[in-house]
């Protein structure tokens, strides 16, 4: 308790992001299911692990997260490390290269 505590409020999001082409998952992504996947949600305090939910089996575009944040978010960003984890690709095996996009909040 007390004043000081800066975690009295949590944020439960779910983001889906469209793509202009199909996603895939590399195989390798079962074995690091839970652990890193690439994105970070970035708030004002600091970044918070998001969990990479689906990739929508309807509509391969469109990819969804769901995460739980302390802080209003800021940044989403993926592949955004030295040495990340890409577990997503295009139909082709191409990587999704890293990107940073500002979260648009009420």
């Amino acid at each position: 308790g007390g004043k000081d505590n800066v975690c009295t409020t949590f944020h439960c999001m779910g983001i889906r992001l469209v793509f202009d082409q199909p996603l895939i998952l590399h195989p390798y992504y079962g074995q690091l299911f839970g652990f890193r996947n690439g994105f970070d949600l970035i708030t004002v305090q600091v970044p918070q692990p998001v969990t990479l939910s689906y990739i929508d089996p309807n509509d391969p575009h469109i990819l969804q997260l769901n995460v739980t944040a302390t802080a209003t978010p800021t940044k989403l960003r993926y592949a955004w490390h030295d040495y990340p984890e890409m577990p997503l690709a295009n139909v082709h095996g191409q990587p999704v290269p890293p990107f940073n996009l500002t979260v648009p909040w009420p």
